[in-house]
């Protein structure tokens, strides 16, 4: 499949060599346009000529990337990095260019925004999703390091620059005849101009960031143009050489970037509880992806008015993304109410704090059951009080409260039964969790009671175990 989407490997996992020939010197003009938008035109005695865009969404400080091979008579082309809330931005100026868009391809999966691959994909039929393949997210097509993907002459080459998350890449283009010098980096969140992203969610290591950036962006030559996924202080492009001299983290030793990296005290990640989930699946619409993040929302807060009807639930429809497709939604009004969740995303998506009922020197009696609490497990019968069904429950419970504790993401969190005596439940929580353990043990134990009726509380082992404190991860 690679080779029919002309794509091919490199000799090695992460130091991809390419011949190179000896070329004519390109020449780069750059100019700024009236929009905040870079363009670079490439061109050399051969006919290849590279056609390049820097757009920006102010929301989440996102670069979206435009390129094209513009001497190339279909004028192929991919974006890098799209956001949903700018694919109509996008997609018409693909058009006013003449451009046949080819790719929308991710450096990794957002926890800041919702990517538009999706969306482009339903706006424009035959262009193809690329993520790299230890995001382990859905997309038409996976990439790894050495691959290539090419359009028209020009190509770009995948580095793997994890550390940020676990399946970040960084894309390259082609050191070789008729591709544009200096070359150009597009380094996703693992390098940011005069710093990088964050470590500390989505299987980061400030351990291996470090080691990713050294050896895969650090050695590329020292004019190399450097294009992040954000900017927040108002920077558009870096190179190889300014960030090895002047980055205040990448500059220093390993040990130093370590200790930098793990007290930077950050806030949760607004979008993260949205976009993730969202992201994971690059091969269809905003709707649809939307759709999911609403549903997973009504399962876990169980809120009223929701205009969604619930029609039926499978025990073993399991999906293999962090939320399940449990259930099939139906709604006369459901395109506006999508959009005002979405507008709303923080406060109507995000699982809210602790259920006010719930005290931490208390322990949490698990609400009576009734229908729109049993949502989840509608169709599935009750289940008797037995040591068996309740270890049996809270490993359903991985699946269809998935964004509490998901390994694909690398979130640790254990949830275990600790003590059973008659309809009193003790659970024994470990590891890293997506939310507060407090909250994580709040909706384990409404979801024990709606599938165990028989269950009175829901309590914790050791109240230490509520200590969301790093150390106890």
């Amino acid at each position: 499949m690679l080779l029919k989407f002309r794509f091919s490997h490199f000799s090695t996992a992460f130091s991809p060599k390419v011949h190179t020939i000896s070329a004519p010197v390109i020449k780069i003009t750059k100019f700024r346009s009236q929009m905040g938008s870079s363009s670079y035109t490439t061109s050399s005695g051969s006919s290849s000529k590279l056609l390049f865009r820097q757009l920006f969404e102010k929301e989440s400080s996102t670069y979206t990337y435009l390129l094209a091979d513009a001497s190339h008579p279909d004028k192929p082309a991919l974006l890098v990095d799209p956001v949903d809330k700018t694919v109509d931005r996008d997609l018409s100026l693909v058009k006013e260019l003449g451009l046949k868009l080819l790719y929308a391809i991710n450096t990794h999966v957002h926890a800041d925004h919702v990517t538009g691959t999706g969306l482009i994909k339903s706006k424009a039929p035959g262009v193809r999703s690329i993520i790299s393949k230890a995001s382990n997210a859905k997309a038409d097509l996976f990439v790894e390091p050495g691959d290539k993907i090419s359009f028209g002459d020009l190509f770009l080459e995948v580095r793997a620059t994890p550390g940020h998350t676990l399946g970040c890449v960084t894309y390259v283009t082609g050191d070789g005849h008729n591709q544009p010098q200096p070359r150009m980096a597009f380094t996703g969140d693992a390098l940011l101009i005069r710093g990088c992203g964050r470590t500390d969610f989505q299987g980061g290591s400030s351990e291996q960031l470090y080691k990713s950036v050294h050896s895969q962006i650090f050695t590329l030559p020292k004019d190399t143009l450097l294009y992040p996924a954000h900017d927040y202080k108002g920077f558009s492009v870096s190179t190889v050489e300014e960030e090895m001299l002047y980055n205040p983290r990448l500059t220093k030793d390993e040990g130093t970037f370590k200790n930098i990296m793990a007290n930077l005290n950050l806030s949760y990640p607004k979008m993260i509880d949205v976009a993730v989930p969202a992201n994971m699946d690059t091969t269809h619409s905003l709707k649809e992806r939307i759709t999911k993040a609403v549903l997973y929302w009504y399962f876990t807060e169980s809120k009223e008015n929701m205009p969604l009807k619930l029609l039926h639930a499978h025990k073993h429809h399991y999906h293999p993304l962090p939320i399940p497709t449990l259930c099939t939604p139906t709604c006369n009004s459901l395109p506006k109410f999508l959009t005002v969740k979405q507008n709303n995303a923080e406060t109507k998506l995000r699982m809210p704090a602790v259920p006010p009922r719930y005290h931490r020197r208390r322990s949490f009696p698990a609400s009576p059951a009734t229908r729109r609490h049993r949502a989840i497990s509608a169709s599935i019968s009750p289940l008797d009080l037995t040591e068996d069904n309740i270890k049996q429950v809270l490993d359903d419970a991985r699946v269809e409260l998935a964004q509490l504790f998901d390994n694909s993401v690398g979130i640790t969190g254990k949830a275990e039964l600790a003590d059973l005596d008659g309809p009193y439940v003790k659970i024994r929580l470990g590891g890293k969790f997506w939310h507060e353990r407090s909250t994580v043990l709040a909706r384990l134990g409404n979801y024990l009671k709606q599938r165990i009726p028989e269950i009175l509380e829901v309590d914790i082992e050791d109240e230490k175990q509520l200590d969301d404190s790093p150390e106890n991860f």
